[in-house]
């Protein structure tokens, strides 16, 4: 079999466009948004998570009758951990009427739970423990991404980036669906 090769005009003129044109098709699909997929589970039960906590097997089942907030982070990524005393801040307002569970999203860090587990400035729940492919219902284009669930397993809000969690809107959120 022949090795094809390209005349130079090609080479000088339309691969530089070729090239171009991929990288950014490459761009877009990297770099999207949350998906409409994500944002559509509002009003939807939340797709089923299991994992461990605390040495035991759980999933969010276990917490049904319980408000969550469920946030998806990672160890590399800046406005994740930027957010993360905002959250521990909402976790010591709300006290034992919200659940917060953190999953960090990166498997490739084996460093990660030693380098988080009992930060101060981080939320007590931080999830290193559950398989990874669980997360495909939640799309996630983008992190972090926060997702709200009342008593009854239904996303009530997703939030797209980082947050401040005492802002008053996002407290009304939460406190709207807290049982009294």
């Amino acid at each position: 079999m022949m090795a094809m090769t390209l005349p130079p005009k090609f080479r000088e003129v339309l691969l530089p466009f070729l090239v171009l044109g991929a990288s950014l098709v490459l761009i877009l699909v990297l770099s999207r948004s949350p998906s409409k997929a994500t944002l559509q589970l509002v009003g939807k039960a939340a797709p089923p998570l299991a994992f461990s906590m605390a040495g035991k097997e759980v999933s969010l089942q276990t917490f049904r009758g319980r408000v969550l907030l469920i946030n998806f982070w990672a160890g590399w990524c800046a406005p994740c951990l930027e957010e993360m005393p905002s959250l521990k801040g909402l976790e010591e307002r709300l006290g034992k009427k919200l659940v917060m569970l953190a999953f960090h999203v990166d498997d490739m860090d084996p460093t990660a739970e030693k380098q988080f587990q009992g930060a101060t400035q981080f939320p007590k729940n931080l999830i290193f423990r559950f398989e990874r492919r669980q997360l495909g219902p939640y799309h996630l284009g983008v992190i972090p991404i926060s997702i709200l669930v009342d008593g009854e397993g239904v996303v009530r809000q997703v939030y797209v980036g980082p947050q401040n969690w005492l802002a008053s809107n996002i407290l009304k959120d939460i406190q709207e669906i807290l049982p009294p």
